[in-house]
């Protein structure tokens, strides 16, 4: 009975690595890497220092993720070893339950690692945390947040960065930035996005009343410095016009204003 069920949930998660395209992946990585190896042993690779560390940062990306699906395909063997000794009549039934557990767990990390699929979900981010109206209350609701989050990092093996801190009036906090440095950070912290609400009997109230707190959390990934921005003449405009307010006799007799608009976008810079 323990050999058919286990054997059915080894069938099951085996269905699951097949939704993650581990086996395609696996190869098209494989060639990536191979690819890629082959341009740093090239004579003027160094030439370029810039496009030099863009392709090793590749490398790297493509090499964890390829020792992801290593190691799973190393646990699902694990898991069919187990299995066959159960099948033989082995007394291993404890040691199969914790790898077959083990293997659940590591297809689900899998899983979710292929959703963080987004242009940016690999990047490092930018968690930003700023207490809304309520004073004292959502201000030391704005620190339990930091603590969760600090704590959260904590445990998923994420650097975290202290970038601003400003203490509240009596208790808490008034705003803080923290850099939280590690793999697919951006995708796993985008959905916190927004305004978070705690509602409880403030131990700051003398009467014992029930308030309702607010606080903002911002996540912004933080984008590599490759990013080629080429602007041309014919996409702006330059406007020249006199300045206006204090400045003297001069400021307002010549035009020393001068306003930049990006067509297409519309950003404006004067």
């Amino acid at each position: 009975m323990i050999y058919e069920n286990s054997t059915k949930y080894l069938t099951s998660q085996n269905l699951n690595i097949g939704k993650c395209g581990g086996i395609f992946d696996k190869n098209t990585i494989q060639d990536s890497i191979a690819k890629l190896q082959e341009k740093t042993t090239q004579q003027k690779f160094w030439d370029d220092n810039y496009s030099a560390q863009k392709i090793l940062k590749q490398i790297s990306s493509y090499e964890n993720e390829l020792k992801m699906w290593n190691e799973l395909d190393e646990q699902y063997e694990e898991v069919e070893s187990y299995l066959e000794l159960l099948k033989e009549g082995e007394e291993v039934v404890e040691d199969a339950d914790e790898a077959l557990h083990s293997f659940g767990k590591f297809i689900e990390k899998v899983q979710i690692r292929k959703l963080l699929n987004g242009r940016d979900d690999h990047c490092n981010a930018i968690l930003t945390i700023h207490p809304g109206a309520g004073g004292t209350e959502s201000q030391d609701w704005a620190r339990m947040l930091f603590r969760l989050y600090s704590r959260w990092c904590e445990g998923t093996g994420y650097k975290v960065k202290i970038l601003d801190y400003q203490d509240g009036d009596e208790a808490g906090l008034k705003d803080v930035s923290i850099e939280v440095s590690g793999d697919y950070v951006y995708g796993n912290l985008k959905a916190e996005r927004g305004v978070h609400r705690l509602v409880r009997i403030s131990p700051f109230d003398s009467n014992s009343k029930r308030h309702t707190s607010f606080a903002s959390v911002f996540i912004f990934p933080i984008i590599d410095d490759d990013v080629e921005i080429t602007i041309e003449d014919k996409d702006i405009r330059i406007d020249t016009y006199r300045a206006s307010g204090a400045g003297g006799q001069h400021v307002n007799k010549t035009d020393s204003a001068v306003r930049i608009t990006h067509i297409e976008s519309g950003i404006v810079v004067q």
